[in-house]
């Protein structure tokens, strides 16, 4: 059994046998690829007990490895049992030298890593998380395929990406290795699809005719198959099919940028392994499809890193929290916020790290290492190190990943301050809560710290809408009919208002949210607005009451308005849709600069809540109608009457024809500003009392229309009105006692 190997090619002769960890492997590779550079010892050196740093066998067989796990380096005891497969020694059961059986140490780390994710019954990951935990070095994913469209991915450019890693490659400052993505057999050039690769050589190579040839000695885990059989290959020097074009513009112009058959040296031909072979950069591009970088965190002279919980919808919701709003698309209330500030008076890079940590045994399937069914992301906002609450308007995203971290590149402008926000889909519900480590790395002294919540006070109520409580947008006749909140201030306040409905996830742990985040048509268009009112009554029209705050334009799933320096008093919040036949369940939630308590947040009763209702839909097309009103006691009542065409004005009273004269409402022709009284679309009467004394025929709806005369709009050339509907609400029954009749009241 032996711990230490000199002057072998050891990167080269590692292989991955019948255990699906192509991606430890390959991470294996690389980093003992560093050491065979002579860079210093990378891996070798995690494992205890040692002597001159140099790892040796333990007398008890017991071993100490050094990882860097959920944000820290942590240790993992093992021993130095290796599985075995019982009757079959061709196989290997774990990570082997080809040359040098007897050589553990690879075996000894793999033991350790697959230890710390539950065991050799591994279901994947990728070599950069592998890398990380190995070593420490900060993960880049790169991704070679893609949408260019998608900005978010960055995806990489040959050249520039050559640029970034060759003489950092040189210096033993940056680890590299590839992943393919699914691949069919004709595509492939003997690739496997979903694997990882390890690259443990990079060459630039002058031809004759004095094109540069860019190469990367790319290994394959696998012990025998999956290796390059494409174009400039050892064993086959023939032309790259036709077989899907590559674009050649994505490696610049210039004809350096070319792969070409002369360019490919003769020191090459000879590979250190059979699983290792020289492959042109743009081959690479056109093959495999993505790319993983780990960097040397000793590269910058700053760090800084916060560690944190983030609550999970299984956990019991609280007035005071924002757990709700979690996977909320375009929310990003309740999502941790970071404020990054560069005060110097130089311009300076910076990197943001974003880690997911390993959920605790009870908290996930062993099929889903890091919950591996949700995505994560960094957004970042230039809004002076301010909290910010929408996802839009971003200075800068990285792509939605199922990986546990990722990684955001910033150039930091001088003495200016960006805020960090820390963002998912569809993670599964924990049992408590995620756990993450966000960490800046910066070349000069910066600081990076959580934001500041200026809204600390929080309350949210539920609500809905649906058939007797929607009434559309702020346009709308009927936008008095939307579900309405009152909020009362004891004292002045600065408020926040958010609007959401919630993309609740599956059993499976799967939501709408990548489909909801493309704004589908499913979920409605929504607005919320605060408004002046009688003492936090419903309010039934706009043209009477003042917004105080509104949330603009209509959005998808979640919105907000704020107001500053709120007086002490009773006002409106409203909830609408910007169409009326849309129904769907919602959350209003109020953040506050003071307290709020559970009374200081009611909801305000539909207008007909607990009333009786009268319906009557008039077609009469004449510019007054009279209806019958009957009741058998006294009862108090709302009358609204609803105009269907746009552009028509109506007023009505309730008119008593014993005594000749008005009970509610009305109007007097006859008198100076005879035409007063005419309201657009909707009118209404509030508190009307109507007696059963009154003889029976003698009470009577009157609604007066005015169309094109002198307003425009509905209606005929005559000024003849078009359809309208009336609805009584009262305490006690009332009926229609007639058929609409034309008047000339």
């Amino acid at each position: 059994m032996v711990l230490e190997r000199e002057g072998e090619d050891l990167a080269a002769d590692l292989s991955q046998d019948i255990i699906s960890d192509c991606s430890v492997v390959a991470s294996l590779c690389a980093a003992f690829t560093r050491e065979q550079n002579g860079h210093g010892s990378l891996i070798s050196c995690i494992i205890w007990p040692q002597k001159d740093g140099v790892p040796i066998v333990s007398p008890t067989g017991k071993y100490v490895v050094k990882l860097w796990l959920n944000g820290c380096y942590r240790k993992v005891v093992i021993d130095d049992f290796l599985p075995a497969s019982l009757g079959d020694s061709k196989h290997s059961l774990h990570v082997a030298s080809n040359e040098h059986p007897s050589f553990i140490l690879p075996s000894l780390l793999e033991k350790a890593y697959l230890k710390a994710m539950g065991g050799y019954d591994f279901p994947g990951s990728n070599s950069g998380t592998d890398l990380y935990c190995f070593t420490g070095w900060i993960p880049e994913h790169l991704f070679l395929k893609g949408n260019p469209a998608d900005l978010s991915l960055d995806l990489a450019e040959p050249l520039t990406l050559w640029d970034r890693v060759y003489q950092t490659w040189q210096s033993g400052d940056v680890l590299m290795t590839l992943g393919t993505g699914v691949l069919e057999a004709w595509e492939g050039h003997g690739l496997v699809g979903e694997h990882d690769y390890a690259i443990i050589g990079l060459q630039e190579v002058v031809s004759e005719s004095g094109r540069v040839g860019r190469w990367l000695l790319v290994k394959n885990p696998w012990k025998t198959g999956g290796n390059w059989s494409g174009p400039l290959a050892i064993d086959d020097d023939s032309d790259e099919d036709s077989e899907g074009d590559f674009d050649d513009s994505k490696s610049g112009s210039d004809e350096d940028s070319e792969s070409d058959e002369d360019a490919y040296p003769e020191e090459l031909a000879q590979s250190p392994s059979q699983s290792a072979v020289w492959i042109d950069l743009n081959s690479v591009f056109r093959h495999f499809d993505s790319i993983y970088l780990n960097w040397n965190p000793a590269l910058w002279s700053h760090r800084y890193d916060w560690h944190f919980s983030w609550p999970q919808l299984s956990t019991i919701t609280k007035p005071s929290t924002t757990e709700h709003l979690w996977n909320v698309p375009g929310c990003f209330w309740g999502n941790p916020q970071y404020k990054l500030v560069n005060k110097s008076l130089t311009p300076s890079k910076a990197w943001i790290l974003l880690s997911r940590h390993l959920l605790r045994k009870q908290d996930f399937d062993r099929t889903t290492l890091w919950n591996k069914s949700g995505h994560i992301s960094l957004y970042v906002f230039d809004t002076n190190g301010k909290r910010v609450y929408q996802s839009s308007g971003y200075l800068k995203r990285g792509p939605y990943v199922d990986s546990p971290q990722t990684l955001l590149r910033l150039e930091v402008p001088a003495q200016t301050a960006y805020t960090v926000v820390v963002s998912s889909q569809d993670l599964v519900p924990a049992e408590s809560t995620h756990s993450f480590t966000i960490s800046a790395f910066a070349s000069i002294p910066m600081a990076f710290e959580p934001v500041d919540e200026p809204f600390p006070h929080l309350f949210t109520v539920q609500g809905s809408w649906n058939a007797s409580a929607t009434g559309g947008n702020t346009e709308s006749r009927e936008y008095g009919r939307n579900p309405m909140f009152k909020i009362t201030l004891s004292q002045p306040a600065n408020l926040r208002i958010g609007l959401s409905i919630h993309a609740k996830p599956s059993k499976d742990g799967k939501s709408v949210g990548k489909a909801i985040e493309a704004e589908t048509t499913a979920s409605p268009l929504i607005h919320v607005a605060l408004l002046h009112s009688d003492g936090g009554k419903r309010v039934h029209t706009l043209a009477r009451n003042k917004f105080l705050a509104n949330s603009g334009e209509y959005k998808r799933f979640f919105t907000m308005c704020s107001a500053e320096q709120v007086p002490r008093g009773a006002y409106t919040i409203v909830a609408s849709t910007y169409t009326s036949d849309q129904y769907a369940p919602f959350t209003i939630t109020v953040g506050s600069s003071m307290p709020l308590g559970q009374s200081d947040l009611t909801v305000v009763p539909n207008e007909d809540a607990g009333l009786h209702t009268a319906f009557s839909r008039c077609s009469v097309p004449a510019k007054t109608s009279s209806i019958q009103l009957y009741m058998t006691r006294l009862s108090k009542g709302k009358i609204r009457v609803v105009k269907k065409s746009s552009g028509e004005y109506l007023r009505i009273g309730v008119w008593e024809n014993g005594t000749k004269r008005w009970i509610a409402g009305g109007w007097d022709d006859d008198a100076a500003g005879g035409d007063d009284g005419f309201v657009e679309g909707v009118a209404r009467l509030e508190d009307v009392d109507l007696r059963p004394e009154r003889e029976v025929g003698e009470t009577w709806l009157v609604v007066d229309s005015m169309v094109n005369e002198g307003f425009g709009g509905g209606g005929d050339a005559s000024g003849r009105a078009g359809a309208f509907e009336v609805t009584v609400l009262s305490d006690n029954v009332v009926k229609f006692w007639s058929d609409w009749v034309e008047t000339n009241t």
